[in-house]
């Protein structure tokens, strides 16, 4: 099944209850404020990196500020993957209808399982769906729950990002993820076989 997540800037003072701005520059060796906000954003960067590498939402991302997925279509039957974890709770279900109409599946008759799947108690997805399969969700870990290996791996990569501000293609690869990054996250990546 193909999906999208919205893209959604982060909310107001995400980035700084993950990675606050005095440690960032900490690990930078930065002690002037020159450029404070040249380092907030890529840390902002690097906190959203470590967000895509790994699938977790290392923040509260509630009400305004949920999760938007979209697909054109559901299987009859079974769970569908959100993308992101841990679900807090499923804010709406919407679809269009045969007629093109948008109509509201009611989010209580859904549970969320394995963190990052929602699925109808009933076991089956409702009749009638005809595409533009929208759901709104809360997701993220309790504020300052981030374990200590992200908070490691966003100060790598916005160390990686900060020293090479520029991107350098050498023999058509623009740039990778740092070994360090890749083991900090690696056990908290879901891979679904």
């Amino acid at each position: 099944m193909i999906f999208t997540l919205d893209i959604a800037a982060l909310p107001e003072g995400y980035g700084e209850a993950v990675l606050p701005v005095g440690a960032a520059k900490a690990h930078l060796r930065v002690l002037h404020d020159d450029e404070d906000d040249l380092i907030k954003a890529l840390r902002d960067a690097a906190v959203e990196m470590v967000e895509q590498y790994t699938g977790l939402v290392l923040g509260p991302r509630v009400g305004a500020d949920a999760l938007v997925w979209r697909a054109e279509s559901v299987p009859g039957w079974g769970p569908v993957l959100m993308g992101r974890r841990p679900i807090r709770s499923i804010a709406s279900i919407t679809h269009l209808d045969s007629a093109g109409g948008e109509q509201a599946i009611d989010p209580t008759t859904f549970r969320v399982i394995d963190q990052d799947s929602i699925v109808p108690k009933s076991g089956q997805w409702p009749s009638g769906i005809s595409g533009g399969v929208v759901v709104t969700f809360a997701a993220g870990l309790d504020e300052g729950a981030v374990p200590a290996p992200l908070v490691t791996a966003a100060k790598m990569f916005l160390a990686t990002l900060y020293a090479n501000r520029e991107t350098i293609v050498t023999d058509g690869a623009a740039g990778h993820v740092t070994a360090g990054f890749a083991m900090l996250c690696r056990p908290y990546r879901r891979i679904r076989v």
